[in-house]
């Protein structure tokens, strides 16, 4: 990360998310059995991951979305060092780890994730205005529009005159049953 005065607040924030979501990670995967990173990254651990990070997913949608990225990361690590170490197995497993992750981890459990979040977007109740707002808005845009046509000859009054026109025009196309 380099000296502190070179460090940016975000990218300290950035690191510090990281780690709490992979230590999350960490933590439930200990649950059913004590490791580090490593032991869970390999072939035989790959449903044991997958279905953590799922539950994760449960919990929250996006941080689920954020471990799935460090696990591919995670494991890229692993698969370097273990050529720099020339460690054939450990390399070996995280290979075939990262080769189970391609084929399948997009479809079960991101894709499924961002459908459920674009789902909750959209049955997401919207308040439309009550009849007075807009009554009170229409008035106030009236004596603004009387206002801005008088002091035209500025540019900025022109400008901010077609804003409140658009304006007006489009809650005077807004449908009835907004009404």
């Amino acid at each position: 990360m380099g000296p502190s005065q070179d460090r940016r607040a975000s990218d300290l924030n950035v690191t510090r998310t990281k780690v709490r979501f992979l230590g999350r990670l960490l933590k439930e995967l200990n649950k059913s059995e004590a490791g580090s990173f490593w032991d869970f990254l390999i072939p035989k651990k790959y449903d044991l991951v997958k279905t953590t990070v799922r539950e994760l997913g449960l919990i929250s949608p996006q941080m689920s979305i954020q471990v799935s990225n460090y696990v591919k990361k995670l494991c890229t690590i692993k698969i370097g060092m273990s050529i720099v170490n020339e460690d054939d197995i450990s390399q070996k497993h995280a290979e075939n780890f990262l080769r189970l992750y391609e084929n399948s981890w997009s479809a079960e459990i991101n894709a499924p994730i961002i459908k459920h979040q674009k789902l909750m977007q959209l049955n997401k109740t919207q308040e439309t205005p009550l009849d007075t707002d807009i009554a009170k808005l229409v008035d106030f845009m009236d004596k603004e529009i009387v206002r801005l046509i008088e002091q035209a000859k500025i540019a900025d009054n022109c400008s901010r005159l077609s804003k409140v026109l658009l304006t007006k025009l489009i809650i005077f196309n807004r449908p009835e049953a907004q009404a």
